[in-house]
């Protein structure tokens, strides 16, 4: 059974995390203080929490305009997806991956995007529809989108920031997100450059015949 998460899954997220990511308790922690349950799916199974993963918005801002306005296209961003390996390759992640697309087409969201955390999934990815990918390199990020530099800045500056600066080819965070990129950035510390180019630093599946991104180097802000 796939149903939003509540604060009494945060135990059974945790441990799912625990075992499925290489990374400390204490940013697991982090994480999850930061992510709300109401943004949150697991599959439940047998009264059990075998495999979660978390939504976040997201917008792509393309050159086109409407009225003046540069075109906003509402997706959502996906992350944090595991499953115990206990219930590994029964389906369960996939059937969350299809109830969010399923959701985000009636919302008439155009896009689903995702940050392949390592090589060895980026098949799973491309098998249930993210074909698209976006790289990111030292030639194609801005300065401002450096950890060294958006340490600076709270969330509604750098917002305002990122808008004047990319006029257009760019994913739109609002200021609570760049407000956790930030403090993530702070406390894990990663490069937002690409440096192993074996798999692209995103995968985009689109939801809408009409929608593409118009690069494979489209802007995304420090990396989550």
């Amino acid at each position: 059974m796939i149903r939003s998460a509540t604060k009494q899954d945060i135990s059974d997220i945790r441990k799912i995390y625990r075992k499925c990511f290489d990374t400390s308790e204490e940013y697991i922690d982090f994480f999850l203080k930061k992510c709300t349950p109401r943004h949150t799916l697991v599959y439940e199974r047998d009264g059990k929490v075998v495999s979660v993963v978390q939504t976040m918005s997201i917008s792509y801002i393309s050159s086109s305009r409407t009225r003046g306005h540069r075109d906003s296209h509402a997706g959502v961003y996906i992350c944090g997806l595991a499953t115990l390996p206990a219930y590994s390759g029964r389906g369960y992640a996939k059937s969350l991956i299809a109830y969010i697309r399923n959701n985000a087409k009636r919302q008439g969201w155009k896009f689903m995007i995702v940050h392949p955390s390592n090589v060895s999934i980026v098949s799973f990815y491309e098998k249930i529809g993210f074909n698209t990918p976006i790289y990111r390199n030292a030639d194609s990020l801005p300065l401002f989108e450096n950890r060294a530099f958006i340490s600076h800045f709270d969330g509604a500056n750098l917002f305002l920031t990122r808008d004047e600066r990319l006029m257009s080819d760019y994913f739109q965070w609002n200021h609570y997100l760049l407000n956790y990129i930030i403090e993530e950035a702070t406390f894990n510390p990663r490069s937002p450059f690409q440096y192993d180019t074996r798999y692209p630093y995103l995968l985009l599946a689109s939801l809408n015949d009409s929608f593409s991104t118009e690069s494979t180097h489209s802007t995304f802000s420090f990396p989550l």
